[in-house]
């Protein structure tokens, strides 16, 4: 990938190289340099971020047009991570007329990039799409690889999500033809994950199997292979694979090291619904734990998942019609 000179300049913190070439200047590249940390100090509060950001704008205006285009996408991040979404979005806006004006390819597709993560924030799921779409087409114009991926997950997020199982697959495997600009392949694995589910809606288990199996190899953290082992054992349950869906449930337990209690749940809830697809007698009560645990936390979208796997359970073990209609009619009202 080629990068763009800037933004090894910018990105990477070679500050000093700004100072050194401007030194000509009737701006004292200090004062740059004091308001750029000022207003990426996230200790600090909002509006003193948003002066100093105001004055490296006024800076950067006389740098260069790259400079000063970089300290207006900031002004624009701040407001943002204050959830100041509207105002961050008028802020992209500015920075998209600017970059168009002064020609800066770069900065036109990080205006619409920034487009889609407000409008997502705010759930504007389609408007937020679209947005990414039009930054993943700037970007390969530009031969941002890493950005084309950063992207480009958060556009198959999306479809994901609204069950777009096409353009997921298009979107991801666009992706990954991108994926050797990364230093860390790890950050591929959420990619991996994502076709392996895309694969299982579609019932190719095979495919399904090796995309999940690819994701736990390039993952590197144990948090997130606990995520990625419910997800394939998901599939493997699916697939009339029990035992191994057993197998990955039960090495997810054993990390021990992710501090979400709903993904224990989540996990829990998986272990004993392929304990109740075998017919083992202690599956009922296992679910049955597991879903008292998700009351205990308001875990609506967890009680909806265990209702369905108790009305499952009660049939085909036990034969129980009434408390399968009941955890049925559970489920149906959430």
């Amino acid at each position: 990938m080629k990068q763009l000179l800037f933004l090894s300049l910018f990105f990477f913190g070679a500050w000093n190289c700004i100072g050194a070439s401007v030194s000509f200047l009737s701006v004292n590249p200090d004062s740059l340099e004091l308001y750029r940390k000022i207003s990426g100090n996230k200790e600090l509060g909002f509006q003193e971020r948003l002066n100093a950001s105001n004055k490296a704008v006024q800076f950067g205006r006389e740098i260069s047009d790259s400079t000063y285009l970089f300290h207006l996408q900031y002004r624009s991040t701040i407001y943002g991570s204050f959830r100041k979404y509207e105002e961050a979005l008028q802020q992209a806006n500015l920075l998209l007329e600017e970059a168009t004006r002064l020609e800066q390819p770069y900065f036109i597709a990080l205006s619409y990039e920034k487009f889609g993560r407000y409008n997502a924030e705010q759930q504007n799921d389609i408007k937020a799409f679209k947005n990414y779409v039009k930054a993943i087409d700037l970007y390969t114009a530009v031969g941002d690889s890493l950005k084309i991926i950063k992207v480009s997950k958060r556009a198959s997020f999306i479809q994901s999500q609204i069950g777009d199982l096409d353009g997921t697959e298009f979107t991801i495997v666009n992706a990954l033809d991108y994926g050797d600009a990364l230093e860390d392949l790890s950050e591929l694995a959420w990619f991996y994950d994502v076709l392996g589910r895309v694969y299982r809606d579609r019932k190719l288990w095979q495919e399904s199997i090796r995309n999940h199996r690819k994701a736990l190899q390039l993952e590197t953290s144990n948090e997130s292979k606990i995520s990625l082992l419910n997800n394939y054992a998901i599939t493997l349950i699916k697939a009339n694979r029990f035992e191994e869906a057993l197998i990955q449930l039960q090495t997810a337990l054993e990390y021990k090291s992710d501090p979400r209690p709903r993904t224990t749940y989540k996990l829990l809830d998986n272990l004993a619904f392929a304990k109740a697809k075998l017919k083992q007698p202690e599956a009922i009560s296992l679910l049955e734990e597991a879903l008292a645990l998700r009351i205990a936390d308001n875990d609506m979208a967890g009680q909806y998942a265990s209702h369905i796997h108790l009305t499952e359970a009660y049939d085909e073990i036990e034969n129980n019609q009434a408390k399968a209609k009941y955890h049925a009619e559970q489920a149906y009202k959430i």
